[in-house]
């Protein structure tokens, strides 16, 4: 298309007739701006034009590439790159502006829709990932970069492969075939971050289309905070929330599994039960703060005195127990217990005072496991008593047939 320099259309070829909608005759010697420029970019763009048409006269370099929407014979705004060019004279001097557009409309439209759809994608704190079947990734927000502590483009030079925690490599393999049926697919992993540690993430993965091409979109959720949670809860529902040791219904599952092992194996198990004989005055005397450290403090000296393997729990107050399995005979059980009675009579510091705090405990030994938890738990409560009964600070041992030993 050609403009003189008052605007009005000089030449125009049959592709810029059709992209207005109108014919030569209709066109020509019209003004392009008035007539095809919408109102709200007309000064703007006769503004560009003009000071392209006399770049001479004031000196600057003219801008040969610009943009501005038109709208056709039926009223629709088109957007236009133009790359002007000057027609000159044979004497040299400039005469016209011959421009040459391509209509953008629609590459700008879907370049404003992806910036637009980057910064929601961005906005989001969950990571967004697209990658081919491959692992090659073609696209990650920010939050996918930041929570592996990596730049975007570090990211994406990456295969997915490689971000997955060794112990989660075969996770994505499990779900490959739903996928690749177009099967969305929910799953739990871990990827590595940049430090090397784990980043438990929760994904939402589909198969999806692409720029044209299959491809897979994961979304993944940082669960760190609910893992967290869950372990607290499983903590509470099993520990002692004092002392951190096994509650009772820990201690009864363990004492179930000792004496399946004892009865598999001929070998003998044994229960410790005990309890502090002056704790309540001890409470009364210093406080409860006081008494809640005197248990603390014990049930670290009773842990000392088992293997890592044996279980230590507290029953509520200041009643313990213990599950000692795969011992030689009863005499390790009782060799253990007084370890522990030896440790529970020496003094414990509290707030400065040195308190004595003797307890009791009963003893109970299966030879080869052949009882029941309640069985082997009344046994050892009964010899427990009967510690007590006999002077305190002492130790009773039982085996199962009801013998002292």
């Amino acid at each position: 298309m050609g403009l003189d320099f008052d605007g009005r259309i000089q030449l125009i070829n049959r592709t810029g007739c059709e992209l207005l909608g109108a014919c030569e005759s209709e066109v020509n010697g019209r003004d392009w701006f008035d007539t095809f420029v919408p109102a709200d970019v007309r000064e703007q763009a006769r503004a560009s034009f003009l000071a392209f048409a006399r770049h001479e006269e004031n000196g600057h370099r003219p801008e040969t590439a610009t943009e501005y929407e038109i709208v056709d014979a039926l009223g629709t705004r088109l957007l236009i790159a133009w790359n002007r060019s000057l027609v000159r004279d044979a004497s040299g001097d400039p005469v016209s502006v011959l421009s040459s557009g391509e209509d953008v409309t629609e590459r700008r439209r879907i370049e404003h829709q992806l910036q637009f759809e980057s910064y929601l994608l961005d906005s989001v704190s969950d990571s967004i990932m697209i990658h081919d079947r491959t692992g090659r990734i073609l696209y990650a927000n920010s939050a996918a970069a930041e929570m592996r502590g990596l730049t975007r483009e570090e990211l994406m030079a990456r295969l997915i492969p490689s971000l997955v925690a060794p112990a989660f490599a075969g996770t994505c393999e499990l779900h490959r075939d739903a996928l690749q049926r177009g099967e969305p697919v929910i799953f739990e992993t871990g990827h590595l971050r940049a430090d090397g540690t784990v980043l438990p993430l929760e994904v939402h993965a589909a198969m999806i289309e692409y720029r044209g091409a299959h491809a897979i979109a994961s979304v993944g959720r940082d669960i760190t905070e609910r893992l967290q949670t869950e372990e607290r809860v499983r903590e509470m529902a099993f520990h002692d929330s004092l002392t951190g040791l096994a509650n009772r219904m820990l201690f009864n599952d363990r004492l179930e599994i000792a004496l399946g092992l004892a009865r598999r194996r001929h070998r003998p198990v044994a229960v410790l039960f005990m309890d502090f004989d002056r704790f309540k005055e001890t409470n009364d005397t210093y406080g409860h703060q006081a008494g809640d450290r005197l248990l603390a403090l014990a049930a670290s000296r009773i842990s000392a005195r088992v293997r890592a393997t044996d279980t230590v729990a507290r029953f509520g107050g200041d009643e313990f127990a213990v599950v000692l399995h795969d011992i030689a005979s009863e005499d390790d059980a009782r060799a253990v217990g007084e370890s522990i009675l030896g440790e529970l009579q020496q003094p414990f510091e509290l707030g400065g005072n040195a308190v004595r705090m003797p307890a009791s405990i009963g003893v109970a030994v299966s030879l080869d496991g052949d009882v029941t938890a309640d069985e082997i738990m009344r046994l050892a409560d009964a010899a427990m008593y009967a510690a007590k009964h006999a002077g305190r600070g002492r130790i009773v041992c039982r085996v199962a047939e009801m013998t002292e030993i």
